[in-house]
C-alpha cells in the first residue's frame, strides 16, 4: 500500500514561508515542491483511484435484511464490499461496507446485530448500523464500545432521519422487511455522537489490490471458475456466474438473480471470496456463534479462475488476512468484491466449474 501525505500535506505542499519569492538559498527549486500525484490514491475497499478525503474517512458497516419476503433491496449495490453470513434458521443475512454513505438514497431494508457482523465492522474500522440485535450483540456493542447507529433501541435516530418504514414495503412485506437508512440521516446523527470519522492512527488496510486487473498469477495454479455455487443451508445457496465480456461474477440466491431495486441491474463482482469458518449453535432459538478470529481456509476467485487460500486474524478488534497457498498476501483485482462467509461443514460442497 503506498503512503498516503496528510490532508494538510496535500492541500498545501509547503508553507507560505517556503516557498517564498525571496530569492536565495532559503528559497526552493520548484523540483523541490512535492506534487501529489492523485491518480495513486487508491481506495482501501476496491483498490480503485479515490481522493485523499475517501482514503482517511472510516466507512458505514451496514446490516442488511436478506429474508426471500424482503427482496429485492435498494440501494446495495452503492456497497464497496458485501458479506454474507448464516444466521440462525438457516437464513443468510449481508452487511455491506459503504464508503461513500453520505451519498446514500433510502437504503434496506436494514436488519438486526450478531456478534459476528459486529466483528466484520471492526475490520474495516468502520461505524456499525443495525436495527436492534441479540442480548449477546448488545453486549459487544457496549464492552467493546462500538461506534454504532441503532434503528430499534435508540429514538434519536428516528428524530435526526436515519430511519423509516417504507410504507409500500411494509404493506407488501411485512414490518419488519421495510426499515430504511438514508446518508444525510447517518451524517446527521455522526455529528450529533461525535462520532470519529477518520481512520484512527494505527488503522492497517484489510485488502492488498493489484495496480490494474489481471489474471491470476499461473505460478498459483489456478483453476476454472465460471460458476460457483455455495450451499449455505436448505434455505440458501449463493451462486456466481461468470461474464467474460466485462470480466465480472454475477449473483445469484433463492434461485433467481440478485437485483438492487433501485438499478434494476444483478449484483456484480470483480472479486469473490469463500471464507470458512467453525461455528455452533448456542441457544434454543438456534443463535449462531461464528469464529472469525485464529486461522482458516478459503477460496479467491477472479476473472473466470480461482485458488485456495488461507486466512488469519489475530483478536476481534483486528483485520482479516488472506494469503496464497506458497504463504504469502493475497492480493485482489481493483473493483468490488463479494465475501461469502461459509461454515466449515459445507467446504467440501461448495463447486467451481
Amino acid at each position: 500500500m503506498l503512503p498516503i501525505p496528510s490532508t494538510e500535506e496535500a492541500a498545501h505542499p509547503g508553507s507560505d514561508e517556503d516557498i517564498s519569492p525571496v530569492t536565495g538559498s532559503s528559497a526552493p527549486e520548484i523540483s523541490d515542491i512535492p506534487v501529489i500525484n492523485e491518480s495513486a490514491i487508491k481506495s482501501h475497499l476496491t483498490g480503485l483511484p479515490t481522493t485523499l478525503e475517501n482514503i482517511t474517512k472510516r466507512p458505514a458497516a451496514i446490516m442488511i435484511n436478506n429474508d426471500k419476503r424482503c427482496l429485492p433491496q435498494i440501494g446495495i449495490s452503492n456497497a464497496s464490499i458485501i458479506f454474507e453470513c448464516n444466521i440462525e434458521g438457516g437464513e443468510n443475512r449481508l452487511i455491506g461496507i459503504f464508503e461513500d454513505y453520505e451519498e446514500l438514497d433510502h437504503t434496506g431494508p436494514v436488519r438486526s446485530s450478531r456478534p459476528y457482523f459486529i466483528d466484520i465492522a471492526q475490520m474495516h474500522d468502520a461505524i456499525y448500523v443495525h436495527a436492534g440485535g441479540s442480548a449477546d450483540a448488545y453486549q459487544d456493542l457496549k464492552d467493546r464500545h462500538i461506534d454504532n447507529i441503532d434503528g430499534v433501541n435508540d429514538g434519536k435516530t428516528w428524530q435526526l432521519g436515519v430511519f423509516w418504514r417504507d410504507p409500500v414495503k411494509q404493506k407488501e412485506r411485512g414490518y419488519e422487511h421495510a426499515l430504511m437508512v438514508n446518508g444525510e440521516g447517518l451524517v446527521r446523527f455522526i455529528n450529533y455522537k461525535e462520532y470519529r470519522t477518520e481512520h484512527r492512527d494505527n488503522y492497517k488496510p484489510t485488502y492488498n489490490f493489484k495496480d490494474k486487473n489481471s489474471d491470476i498469477d499461473d505460478s498459483l495454479s489456478p483453476n476454472k471458475a465460471f460458476n460457483i455455487t455455495i450451499p449455505h443451508s436448505q434455505t440458501v445457496t449463493s451462486s456466481f456466474e461468470y461474464s467474460e465480456s466485462d470480466m465480472k461474477y454475477y449473483h445469484s440466491q433463492y434461485n433467481r438473480k440478485h437485483i438492487d431495486e433501485r438499478t434494476g441491474e444483478q449484483l456484480s463482482f470483480e472479486n469473490v471470496l469463500v471464507v470458512f469458518t467453525d461455528r455452533r449453535t448456542y441457544d434454543d432459538y438456534g443463535r449462531l456463534e461464528v469464529n472469525i478470529t485464529g486461522t482458516g481456509t478459503g477460496y479467491y476467485a477472479s476473472r473466470g479462475e480461482y485458488i485456495p487460500i488461507t486466512w488469519k486474524r489475530a483478536d476481534k478488534d483486528s483485520i482479516i488476512e488472506y494469503f496464497t497457498k506458497d504463504g504469502k498476501p493475497l492480493y485482489l483485482n481493483p473493483g468490488k468484491t463479494f465475501i461469502s462467509m461459509a461454515s466449515t461443514g459445507i467446504e467440501k460442497s461448495v463447486k467451481f466449474s
